[in-house]
């Protein structure tokens, strides 16, 4: 499943593209009078949370929000968006007992956001952009759920930081005359979660931090 929004990705860059159309920095160009474009914003994320001991970016959530480009000229612009973000951790432990069988402990880790990235722009006509900046994480709900072996489900106050900063660098792409499609990698700059606050189930001593990748369409009116 974390392969989808890649594989989906690749499929849209290797359509044909050759057919005339008016890119969003052409019109940009054509009307040097308008600065503003925006417009609904949809993708993504695979997500794990470095600190927890498990790997691999096993946690698929939803994005979607708004975006607002400001153009300072052909070049260089400034991207703000404000989206409903999911993220977390997921893993599936397996033993096998000669007395009950196989069993499974699952771990996950929901941490609902509102993300603001803010991001500096560079755009190489007529297609491209090359985006970095920091990204503004405040918490809207978390859920951590530990399925054990010989125990029932225990049930944590996850206590997630209230918010958290990240720095994200990503591209995007002129599929259509008003359609992007977008790619970024988002890092911690600050921890999502403290040490001190993190169960003993998935504490080794360290902060954890936030580690994600994005996969995403923008449509710009």
């Amino acid at each position: 499943m974390k392969y989808i929004p890649l594989c989906i990705l690749c499929f849209l860059f290797s359509l044909n593209t050759s057919v005339a159309q008016t890119t969003l920095f052409e019109t940009y160009k054509e009307d040097a009078h308008r600065t503003f474009f925006g417009g609904p914003v949809f993708g993504l994320n695979a997500t794990q949370i470095d600190g927890d001991g498990y790997g691999g970016y096993d946690k698929t959530g939803i994005y979607a929000g708004i975006g607002l480009t400001f153009f300072i000229n052909q070049q260089w612009g400034v991207d703000f968006q404000m989206l409903y973000s999911r993220k977390g951790s997921i893993d599936r432990g397996v033993m096998d007992s000669p007395y009950s069988g196989t069993q499974f402990s699952d771990y996950y880790a929901k941490v609902n956001v509102l993300e603001i990235p803010v991001n500096i722009a560079y755009y190489h006509f007529p297609r491209w952009a090359f985006l970095g900046g920091p990204v503004l994480n405040l918490l809207i709900s978390e859920e951590e759920v530990f399925h054990s072996f010989y125990q029932p489900d225990d049930d944590f106050n996850p206590n997630f930081e209230k918010w958290s900063l990240d720095l994200a660098v990503g591209i995007r792409y002129n599929l259509f005359s008003n359609f992007f499609a977008q790619a970024k990698f988002s890092y911690s700059v600050t921890p999502m979660r403290r040490v001190e606050n993190t169960p003993l189930e998935v504490n080794y001593g360290r902060h954890q931090s936030n580690n994600q990748l994005s996969f995403g369409f923008q449509y710009i009116f």
